[in-house]
């Protein structure tokens, strides 16, 4: 008898433990969902149109939010904010390690973006299609850029790529073609992973760019395949 009532008291635990995790919390405009005893993701509302409503102009996503008596750290954004096409600005937690795919996709009117500091992987076509998009400022710790992370992102002028960055995935930067300058601040030029021509990666991209690389690295850059496509480097980084 005991044993039993000890299984029924666990099985109510647990019930509504699930409950607590699939509900969603509205916090300041922005919609969460608990997914670890001190954890939470954003996620959408329940239709389209109060998530254009809502997810629009600059949106600030904090590090933590107060659900009930309890704090939990914001450490995922899923794909909330894709095809968001009011959202102009917005301001991620730092407890980001990652930006997942799709993130911010479709979003057409995103100007300027700030990633966290301990983000070390843009994945795939996560600002594809932004094409207001005019400044990103990317982490130190990036390491990875994955397929299409910013296709079709033709207001993008300027692009810093930090040292850490050892890949760039195929058509990473294709149709960026309004790109001037292009900051690559790794003394060993990154991998640019392809399928096809290694020219694909910045398709639609002008081959005169100019291209800041470090020092003494200027010739390692024109004989490194992809990198040696692009006509103007100059190593003063």
């Amino acid at each position: 008898m005991k044993q039993m009532r000890i299984n029924i008291f666990i099985s109510l635990l647990l019930a509504c433990t699930n409950n607590l995790v699939a509900q969603k919390f509205n916090v300041q405009g922005v919609y969460y969902i608990i997914s670890d005893t001190d954890k939470v993701n954003v996620t959408m509302p329940d239709t389209y149109r109060e998530r254009l409503r809502l997810y629009s102009d600059y949106l600030v996503i904090p590090d933590s939010v107060i659900i009930g008596e309890n704090v939990y750290c914001v450490c995922d954004i899923r794909d909330s904010f894709r095809g968001c096409t009011r959202l102009k600005n917005i301001r991620l937690p730092n407890t980001l390690q990652y930006i997942i795919s799709m993130a911010f996709a479709g979003c057409k009117s995103l100007q300027q973006i700030e990633l966290p500091d301990d983000i070390t992987c843009i994945y795939g076509k996560a600002f594809s299609g932004c094409k207001s998009l005019r400044v990103v400022k990317m982490p130190a710790k990036l390491r990875i850029i994955k397929d299409s992370a910013f296709e079709g992102c033709i207001h993008l002028e300027r692009l810093e790529i930090p040292k850490d960055v050892v890949l760039i995935g195929d058509y990473a930067f294709e149709g960026c073609k309004r790109l001037r300058e292009i900051y690559v601040y790794s003394p060993i030029p990154p991998e640019l992973e392809t399928t096809d021509s290694t020219a694909t990666i910045f398709s639609g991209v002008n081959k005169s760019v100019t291209i800041h690389v470090p020092k003494d690295t200027k010739t390692l850059y024109l004989n490194t395949a992809g990198w040696r496509d692009f006509d103007n480097y100059i190593d003063d980084l």
